[in-house]
């Protein structure tokens, strides 16, 4: 009784997550990969210029 009950919950918790990752958290994670991604561009932008510089 007791194994088949937790596959249920765990089936439900998949679901949950799921349904939660292509709802609600598809907006918060698409704006904040979109940020991350453009720090880093400028990360990167400022770490190479400051290797340019250091070269010269």
């Amino acid at each position: 009784m007791n194994f088949s009950t937790t596959e249920l919950v765990f089936d439900i918790l998949c679901l949950v997550v799921s349904i939660a990752c292509f709802s609600g958290l598809v907006f918060f994670s698409s704006q904040r990969i979109c940020g991350l991604l453009s720090n880093v561009i400028k990360r990167l932008e400022s770490v190479e210029t400051t290797l340019k510089e250091i070269k010269k």
